[in-house]
């Protein structure tokens, strides 16, 4: 992050309880002024210095309690390379391998944090700690509940200038897909049952593509998912299935100019691979601020069919529930206070103001008779079966497969 030039304008202040950030226009000292800007659209704006407990209780807390209580829930992660992203879900570099080879052979049957759980750590152990004590209470609490809880991870990158793939983080990288219903198939789902899978799950952001850049030495080159999933059956034998989605967005880029993250003509973005994942992140993200816009103008007008509006394209596909559902939608939005940064930080505002512009209504899920969800599953594994030994050409077949 060497170099560059200050931008025409930078971020210059915050003020937490209300949720405003401020930019001031280069070389000015009134803050929001002529040329400056103010954004107050955030519920809380978090300081740099804030311990990733504090950040925890106040995003992450209240929606996992939510989520437990049967609400699938979706949180986001999004701004300039280099900006916090992960480390606000997983913490630092190389944290979660950390956290592995401290733990080797233990944590079997351990389902509390002591010990385990650091102070740089992120939403995604704490959150899974979090979940697996309350699985343990639901299962110590009578003989006719049951809960029980799974993980997956995944990425996803462009291969080439053409082609883009949703790989499994937990089996090298396999391709996994969404079904009809918007969620991971072809992924492992991971059962967490103690801290030894927990931090194994954690661990596989490890695997996760990074690169060097001139903004940041281990960007992150993809975006990457990781999910939990919680199955509660009832006394009555209902089943409900509620999931917590961490989306950790690869950052926004630049591509020219003094303050770019790669080369400084316009040609050197797409003379690397590097580059090419830039342009994928870039694109990738502005396809969902388009289906957030679409999805809330349609709602606005109360007409139009808005539940198609969260297809067509993995990421869309995964957050339909925010688009369309009944999920509950949080939105991080991860801001450089370098003055070289300012035009980056700026657009994450903007951004973020649009994703402000959902209009899902949160309910929780349905409770399902266990033996109805059985027999649905069942239904749609055979006719899977079918069309896979039938054989059909292309991502249909892996599709199907998964």
């Amino acid at each position: 992050k060497k170099g560059g030039v200050a931008a025409a304008q930078t971020l210059s202040g915050w003020e937490p309880a209300a949720g405003r950030v401020e930019f001031t226009p280069a070389g000015s000292a009134k803050k929001g002024g002529k040329g400056g800007a103010v954004f107050d659209h955030f519920e809380q704006a978090l300081a740099p210095d804030t311990p990733q407990s504090d950040a925890y209780s106040t995003v992450c807390a209240p929606l996992v309690a939510q989520w437990l209580d049967g609400f699938d829930v979706d949180v986001i992660c999004y701004g300039q390379t280099g900006s916090g992203k992960t480390y606000t879900q997983f913490g630092p570099p190389k944290s979660m391998q950390a956290a592995s080879e401290r733990l080797g052979d233990g944590g079997v049957g351990i389902v509390q944090p002591d010990g385990i759980l650091q102070p740089e750590h992120g939403f995604i152990l704490r959150t899974g700690f979090a979940a697996l004590a309350h699985v343990a209470a639901v299962n110590a609490r009578n003989a006719e509940e049951s809960a029980v809880l799974h993980g997956s991870i995944v990425e996803m990158s462009i291969m080439s200038a053409k082609s883009q793939n949703a790989g499994d983080l937990l089996a090298g990288k396999k391709p996994c897909f969404v079904d009809k219903h918007h969620h991971l198939e072809g992924a492992v789902h991971l059962p967490l049952t103690d801290a030894s899978s927990l931090v194994k799950l954690a661990a596989a952001v490890e695997t996760r593509l990074t690169r060097g850049t001139k903004m940041n030495n281990s960007s992150s080159r993809s975006h990457c998912v990781t999910v939990f999933t919680l199955h509660h059956r009832d006394a009555n034998s209902n089943v409900r299935v509620s999931r917590f989605q961490f989306f950790d967005f690869m950052g926004s880029e630049r591509f020219s100019g003094a303050n770019s993250a790669h080369g400084r003509n316009s040609g050197s973005a797409r003379s690397t691979m590097a580059g090419w994942e830039g342009i994928f992140a870039n694109y990738s993200l502005l396809f969902l601020g388009e289906a957030v816009r679409a999805a809330a103008n349609a709602l606005r007008k109360k007409k139009g069919t808005i539940q198609k509006m969260g297809g067509q394209g993995f990421l869309n596909e995964l957050l339909a529930g925010s688009l369309v559902g009944n999920a509950i939608t949080t939105m991080i939005t991860c801001l450089s206070p370098s003055a070289r940064n300012g035009a980056e930080s700026l657009l994450s505002c903007k951004y973020s103001k649009d994703m402000a512009r959902m209009q899902n209504e949160p309910r929780r899920q349905p409770a399902v008779p266990f033996d109805e969800l059985v027999a649905r599953l069942e239904r749609e594994r055979d006719t899977s079966a079918k069309i896979v030994a039938k054989g059909v050409a292309g991502k249909y077949q892996k599709k199907r497969m998964a």
